[in-house]
């Protein structure tokens, strides 16, 4: 009810005290405080969406949530990767398709390594099997003498980044050590993955054979009684 006091504060106050108001704001998701929002969200300072990412962290309120999937389309790289790292904190296998449409768009977009690589591990967070699911097929696509597409070669990125994520699983790692034996950055991602990941279904190391227990001489022979 005093939403344009709220927005006069807001526009005066620093990065921590304007990201609380946001923060609130987000939480009560009026028409009028969902138009400053997405304002912010678009044309803000960076330190402030920062700063609302770092408040809301992984225990975001209902109404945040959406504003978290807006500020995947922020300009600032940092922010939509601070963002995806909410998102896969929350874990919320909802969450698989605004992150599956950014990476379409990003891909498409020419988005960095370093963006591709937190599309994907994030994918792989909200559903490890879904990931596998989906990944496997783009991450084996080969071509002869690798004449991909700069799009195919951004996808092929993150869908490695997202079986890379889930090493420890045994689909995910004969796929890895496919690709490991490349000599590309994708080869050196699979290898560097293999490395820091035990087998999720490794068995423990068998106990040694017991050896066997030493013969018994024969007793003397008695004589029969009858």
């Amino acid at each position: 009810g005093r939403l344009e006091e709220v927005k006069a504060r807001f526009e005066a106050s620093e990065p921590s005290v304007a990201a609380d108001l946001l923060r609130v704001l987000a939480n009560g998701a009026e028409e009028e405080s969902r138009a400053l929002i997405v304002e912010v969200i678009h044309r803000g300072a960076p330190e402030l969406k920062l700063e609302f990412l770092g408040q809301v962290g992984g225990a975001a309120e209902r109404n945040q949530r959406s504003f978290l999937v807006l500020l995947l389309a922020a300009p600032e790289e940092e922010v939509r990767i601070r963002a995806l790292e909410v998102i896969g904190d929350l874990g919320e296998k909802g969450g698989w398709a605004p992150v599956q449409r950014q990476l379409q768009a990003q891909v498409t977009g020419g988005a960095t390594n370093t963006e591709l690589d937190a599309l994907g591990r994030t994918l792989a967070r909200l559903d490890p099997a879904r990931a596998v699911e989906e990944f496997m097929p783009v991450a084996q696509r080969r071509r002869l003498f690798q004449t991909f597409r700069p799009k195919e070669l951004r996808g092929r990125r993150a869908a490695v980044a997202s079986l890379a994520a889930l090493a420890g699983r045994r689909d995910a790692r004969k796929v890895l050590m496919e690709l490991a034996e490349g000599k590309d950055d994708l080869a050196e991602m699979a290898r560097t993955a293999l490395e820091g990941a035990a087998p999720d279904d490794a068995a423990s190391p068998a106990a040694p054979p017991r050896a066997p227990a030493p013969a018994q001489p024969p007793g003397p022979v008695r004589p029969d009684p009858r």
